[in-house]
């Protein structure tokens, strides 16, 4: 459970590290692509108002070379004055719907000429607030909605003493390169800035940061565009919430396909957790959680403990009771009373909430009798005391285990209570661990340890038993000979010993029980003698028939019908050494008969008939196993002859 919730919050905080990622790289090609419009939208409007500087300064030029403005130049009388008037006035209709008044004059005289009237020079350029004595070549004034531009003498080539005022409209001017919604423009001139918008706000170029500055060709000045800061994220909201929607999604999805996944590895482990507690073999401190149904069962409990009755018989065990394990679970799960916990192969246990002894008796004795009947498998069942706490589940479960020792002295009951045990104990019962020791001893064929065994029950029972209890003592003990036996049913030992115990005293019965079991382990004793003579005439059969052929001993464990490492064992037995030194010393003495009986066979020859694929390999194990080499051996059995 910790590693999941640690998973969870790893995944989560991956899920909001990848949407910063996702959500930086889109913010990146977003600035990325609002930047590439931006420089294409400043180099647009740069180009458009360097075509109307140069209009404007094309403008100029036009006016200098016109015959009325160089003899007005060559010339100033007041003839010449009005007709730079009247060519002024003209020419100003035209500039003026591009947003612009060209107005002109002498440095050397007084009067300037504008488009509607004569000035004085001085009053003029001090109302503009222009400086005639300025070096500059270029001087700029501006109020909120006009702008004025003054070209001295020196900027003109051939003109040395005329003086141009351009006046711009900036409404119309520069209303083909307003950029609002992306930043401002401006002049600058002596790092003096002027708006080229009309506007109430004074300009403010704060920062050299985002600022883009051009060189005017035609004046002299810098064209600047100052970057307005732009909120990028209300232009990326919709896609921002389409990759929190999808990313979501996913995050999901992944949760759930770790669920789908995990949850029966989660169940598994909090089943184990409930397992490993009631066996003792974790403590509550050490578990994280134990399965949800457990943890909603009420207080108090009784534990059932469901035992194979007689777990001796394997085939019973491993091909049945799975079977019957599964019918129990499903017959009972329907509840939210019980909770089960597969113990082993040969039991299980099953965890009862808040339900009376006598309906627990009456359930489960039903239940068991209809396994018996329907799969031929007879259980047997224990049942607790009242369980109010937890942490005394482990030793109601031991007690559990202790109770179906009596099972064989209580075999007509399907469900074995405690109090069945706390009455006084006849003193003719012995424990499913001597039991088991006996029976060991028995498939041993180990007659003088069974008889220790044998010692060990009857010397604390009463010799004088009455005949009701000898007789029940006397079933008891068949039942241990009849379980015994019928795992030796390969060597049919059932029907060679009619087990059957009729004695009325206890030394009879001692006696007539060591007999049945004297006969079972000599007879187990003659089976398997008769069994690896069999086996070591089998095998010798085999190398005789095939070892002029590369067999191996996986060849030899199919012959024999037995597993690889059981035979291995077989074969040690039976033969006295392992399966290759047997082997390559019994192609060796086949080799050596070969030799003496073929004086012309070559070596090679000899290898291949006795089942080496290499004639080398036959002479490394020919002088290991016989001191000397194969050609030795020949010449000496030639110079013998």
């Amino acid at each position: 459970m910790k590693k999941y919730k640690k998973f969870e919050k790893i995944l989560f905080l991956f899920f909001i590290l990848t949407n910063i990622l996702i959500i930086s790289l889109v913010y990146k090609k977003e600035e990325k692509n609002y930047n590439k419009y931006l420089i294409s939208q400043i180099e647009e409007k740069k180009r458009i108002f360097q075509l109307k500087t140069d209009l404007l300064y094309s403008s100029i030029l036009d006016l200098k070379n016109e015959n009325t403005f160089l003899e007005y130049e060559s010339n100033p009388t007041p003839y010449n004055l009005l007709k730079v008037f009247k060519t002024l006035k003209i020419k100003n209709t035209f500039f003026s719907k591009f947003g612009y008044k060209i107005s002109f004059g002498n440095s050397d005289s007084n009067i300037f000429i504008t488009p509607e009237e004569t000035v004085n020079k001085n009053d003029f350029f001090t109302t503009l607030k222009f400086q005639l004595n300025s070096k500059d070549n270029l001087q700029i004034t501006d109020d909120e909605s006009t702008m004025y531009l003054l070209n001295f003498p020196s900027k003109l080539e051939t003109l040395q003493k005329s003086l141009w005022l351009i006046t711009i409209d900036k409404s119309i001017f520069f209303s083909d390169i307003k950029t609002k919604d992306i930043g401002q423009w401006a002049i600058e001139k002596n790092n003096n800035f002027y708006s080229i918008m009309p506007s109430l706000e004074k300009l403010k170029i704060s920062n050299k940061k985002n600022l883009y500055i051009f060189k005017d060709n035609a004046f002299d000045f810098n064209l600047i565009f100052q970057q307005k800061k732009h909120n990028l994220f209300p232009n990326i909201f919709f896609d921002i919430l389409k990759i929190l929607i999808l990313t979501t999604a996913i995050f999901i999805c992944i949760l759930k396909i770790f669920n789908f996944f995990q949850n029966p590895i989660i169940y598994i482990n909090q089943r184990k957790n409930l397992k490993d507690y009631i066996l003792g073999i974790k403590s509550v401190k050490d578990i994280d959680s134990f399965t949800e149904k457990f943890e909603n069962l009420k207080f108090p409990l009784r534990l059932v403990l469901i035992e194979l009755f007689d777990s001796d018989t394997p085939e019973l065990y491993t091909d049945t009771l799975p079977i019957v394990k599964d019918y129990l679970i499903t017959s009972l799960n329907n509840s939210s009373q019980y909770e089960y916990v597969d113990i082993d192969y040969k039991s299980i246990l099953f965890i009862v909430s808040e339900e009376a002894l006598i309906d627990i008796d009456d359930g489960f004795s039903f239940l068991l009798e209809h396994v018996q009947k329907k799969y031929n498998l007879k259980l047997t069942a224990s049942v607790s005391n009242e369980i109010f706490y937890l942490d005394t589940l482990p030793k109601e479960y031991i007690k559990c285990k202790r109770i179906l020792n009596f099972k064989f002295l209580y075999s007509s009951y399907f469900v074995i209570l405690e109090s069945f045990t706390n009455k006084n104990n006849p003193s003719f019962f012995y424990s499913i661990d001597i039991e088991n020791k006996l029976a060991n001893r028995l498939l041993n064929g180990n007659f003088l340890g069974c008889k220790k065994i044998i010692d060990e029950i009857f010397e604390d029972i009463d010799s004088n038993l009455d005949k009701n209890k000898v007789n029940d003592f006397s079933l008891l003990l068949c039942n241990t000979l009849g379980r015994v036996t019928s795992q030796l049913g390969e060597f049919d030992i059932n029907n060679k010993i009619d087990i059957h115990i009729k004695e009325t005293s206890i030394p009879n019965l001692k006696n007539t029980f060591l007999k049945f079991c004297k006969e079972i382990c000599d007879l187990k004793q003659v089976e398997e003698n008769s069994t690896n003579i069999e086996i070591k005439n089998k095998i010798q059969q085999y190398l005789e028939d095939n070892y002029s052929n590369d067999f191996s001993l996986e060849d030899l464990s199919e012959y024999l019908g037995f597993s690889f490492r059981y035979t291995s064992l077989l074969f040690k037995k039976n033969m006295g050494d392992n399966f290759k030194n047997y082997l390559n010393l019994f192609r060796i003495n086949k080799s050596k008969e070969i030799i003496q009986n073929n004086k012309n066979i070559k070596i090679k020859e000899v290898a291949e008939l006795v089942g080496y694929n290499s004639s080398n390999t036959f002479i490394r194990i020919f002088k290991k196993y016989e001191g000397i080499s194969p050609a030795r051996f020949f010449l000496e059995n030639i110079t013998d002859n």
